[in-house]
């Protein structure tokens, strides 16, 4: 887009020869961006290849650092911009800068830096780093001229093709006179429409040469006509099409809460334009992984923009997002990235739908509205409101209008295209294109002051539907737990991931082990919240049903404590089963370490391995913390603490990867029979139910489980075998 949209009406009148341009990066440098870089090369490459371009293109990029405008800023040093902008321009016959295209938007990190004393990007300022951009732009133009003039350059004839003759202009022209104003009188765009629609209908029947086919040529004149018509329309003080002055709003009117099932939505109307917007929260393993030759890996959030055919009343095949739908899209999550909270203080990915029910122009900027409403209704709690608005210009050369809230029609007929979205003091998003040249800087500054106004009673409606994020999540979206832990803890409150994993299956629950725990809890389940003080053996455990204030049964911890000994071990302290810290009384491991209930086979073997190799040994494993003292092994010589430690957790991950032993059909039959906890006897050091039989098969021994009526070591009461 940043080479395309400077570049595209930037050639000749009239020229129509397919022209290609392929920007190949060849090598990156994380420091430099290319982006830049490739549009002005393909402007250099446009003249030395001989196309007709009017004139040159030039791109710079601007960044608010520290309260200054900065050129072409490294990557280094765009960690402490504010605001980052693109900004293309030409040469005009004066020799002056006109700017032609300005791509912006705030910084991750923004607010921050406000909130800091750093300078916002109001109107004012903005404005500021556009005007500064031209002294860099022409720079780049000069070095692009005194380059193409060392160079043999082809002087190529290129065919050119008239759209219309100015003689069936002026035909046609006197023909409508008298009819233009009866149909452009009408503001409903649907029967506007079957009007205009009607009147090209009669100049095609007035005009149309039968011998030699000239109706290509009526339809561009016509088209030529209607569009001065519209514009000396509006230049001359009269109405815009739907009858509104140029700086009103049409009609705006906002809902949250359409959709029941989903975690939030919002419906914002602006006029004809109706865009529908549905917030979806997810845990962090759901970010959008990105594969380019960037430096950013992954996406966290995500708004994806739709424009059905529907909405524009047509039929058309449904093939993917073409490339308006990606830019719209991009646009309103850009404007939004601003205010999201940071994964630190909302540590959920979250994704975005816009789908467009109806549009007659500024859907982009309604997507925006839309995303923030929704945003507020899923109880994500983003720093304020962003609207978006979408201004227009018309001119005659001396003469600026400019338009707020512009049709698709007057989008169309305009010399300028300008949207712009923020909150009600900072500019969180910007994108120009200019289609005319020699814009003063004066007429582009009272465009941006007017789109504020705008925007702040945009805002007023919003915040009238609602005024700021829900302090409680929808009842359909996830949970997430945050548990603070030192990262040498982490092991030691969860045991190994495959265990946990294993142990919260049921609950249709997931964790990330990063620096924080993150536990979902599934929307119609139990809600559980953990309390863990770290470094203590208190783990204190409470659910809230939906609605009520339970107790959670024992029964509900079976997965966990079975799966998990490290967890057994702590929860024996906190949840009165003192008789928890003997049911593997018997391992091999003779000391302080058999409280741990480590399930596994430590072979002879491996005893060896680790006494004759203990720099293979690490520091610190599992178990460190669980054990107190140098302890021994049956049958072996004494060894550290640090071996034994790094022994028990080999045999754990070995245990974790048998499939033989069926633990969940286990723990499904000991819930179904309201069974507090488990015991296992364990017999000769070697847990029976780990030997393996003759036959191949897994054998039990003992299983004894406790009921309100007491112990019971009838294994068949299970109701299964194995």
């Amino acid at each position: 887009r940043l080479i395309d949209r400077p570049l595209r009406p930037s050639f000749d009148d009239g020229f129509r020869c397919e022209t290609q341009i392929i920007a190949t990066v060849l090598s990156v440098d994380t420091e430099i961006d290319y982006d830049i870089l490739a549009l002005n090369a393909a402007s250099t490459a446009l003249q030395l290849g001989g196309i007709p371009l009017q004139q040159p293109v030039a791109g710079v990029r601007m960044s608010l650092i520290e309260g200054n405008w900065v050129a072409q800023a490294s990557t280094s040093e765009l960690e402490n911009s504010t605001f980052d902008m693109v900004v293309a321009g030409n040469l005009n016959k004066n020799n002056e800068i006109d700017i032609v295209m300005v791509e912006a938007g705030a910084t991750d990190n923004a607010f921050i830096f406000i909130d800091e004393g750093g300078l916002a990007p109001t109107e004012e300022i903005v404005a500021n780093g556009i005007d500064e951009s031209k002294q860099y732009i022409a720079a780049i133009i000069n070095a692009q001229k005194e380059l193409v003039a060392k160079c043999d350059v082809p002087n190529i004839e290129w065919p050119t093709i008239e759209d219309y003759s100015s003689e069936v202009k002026e035909k046609i022209e006197n023909f409508l006179k008298d009819k233009l104003e009866t149909v452009f009188d009408n503001t409903d765009k649907a029967s506007r429409a079957d009007a205009e629609n009607a009147l090209k209908e009669e100049v095609l029947a007035e005009f149309l040469n039968e011998e030699v086919d000239n109706s290509k040529e009526l339809k561009n004149a016509f088209k030529s006509v209607i569009k001065e018509f519209v514009r000396n329309k509006v230049l001359s003080g009269g109405k815009r099409l739907d009858g509104r002055n140029p700086d009103e709003i049409r009609n705006i009117s906002a809902e949250i809460d359409l959709l029941p099932t989903v975690h939030g939505s919002a419906l914002f109307l602006r006029g004809e334009t109706q865009v529908l917007n549905v917030t979806t929260l997810g845990m962090s393993r759901l970010e959008q992984m990105l594969d380019t030759i960037d430096t950013v890996t992954s996406k966290r959030y995500m708004h994806h923009y739709n424009f059905p055919p529907y909405s524009t009343g047509e039929a058309y095949p449904m093939r993917g997002p073409k490339r308006r739908e990606i830019g719209h899209g991009a646009l309103a999550e850009k404007a939004l990235v601003p205010v999201v909270p940071s994964k630190k203080d909302f540590p959920y990915t979250i994704r975005l739908v816009s789908d467009v029910m109806s549009s007659n122009g500024s859907t982009s900027q309604a997507s925006v509205c839309a995303s923030s409403l929704s945003l507020m209704a899923a109880g994500v709690p983003i720093r304020e409101h962003v609207a978006g608005i979408a201004m227009g210009l018309m001119s005659n050369g001396s003469n600026f209008v400019t338009l707020t809230d512009i049709l698709g029609a007057e989008d169309a007929l305009g010399d300028m295209d300008f949207k712009v979205a923020g909150t009600r003091n900072v500019i969180t998003a910007l994108q120009l294109d200019m289609k005319i040249e020699g814009l003063p800087s004066d007429v582009l500054r009272s465009a941006l002051q007017q789109a504020k106004v705008a925007r702040e009673h945009i805002l007023d409606i919003m915040e009238d539907t609602i005024s700021e994020p829900r302090e409680t999540l929808s009842g359909n979206a996830p949970r997430l737990v945050s548990i603070e832990l030192p990262k040498d803890k982490i092991g030691e409150v969860i045991g190994p991931i495959y265990c946990i994993k294993r142990g919260l299956s049921q609950y249709n629950v997931g964790v990330n082990v990063t620096s924080k725990i993150f536990i979902p809890v599934a929307p119609n389940e139990p809600l559980l919240d953990y309390y863990i003080i770290a470094g203590s053996n208190r783990i204190k455990i409470s659910a809230k049903a939906r609605g009520t204030s339970n107790t959670l049964k024992v029964a509900d911890l079976v997965p966990v404590i079975l799966d998990n000994p490290t967890l057994l071990r702590k929860y024996s302290n906190s949840i009165e089963f003192n008789t928890m810290r003997q049911i593997y009384d018997n391992t091999m491991i003779q000391g302080p370490i058999k409280a741990c209930g480590v399930l596994g086979i430590i072979t002879q073997e491996a005893v060896n391995s680790v006494a004759s190799n203990p720099a293979d040994v690490p520091d610190t494993s599992l178990f460190s913390n669980l054990i107190q003292s140098d302890v021994r092994l049956q049958n072996s010589s004494q060894v550290t603490t640090r071996q034994v430690s790094f022994l028990c957790e080999k045999a754990l991950i070995d245990y974790s990867k048998r499939e033989t032993i069926k633990y969940t059909e286990i723990v499904r039959e000991v819930l179904k029979n309201e069974i507090y906890f488990v015991k296992l006897d364990i017999n000769g050091g070697i847990p029976s139910f780990m030997t393996q039989s003759t036959s191949g098969d897994t054998s039990i021994s003992n299983l004894y489980f406790r009921t309100k009526n007491g112990y019971d070591a009838k294994s068949d009461k299970l109701g299964f075998k194995l």
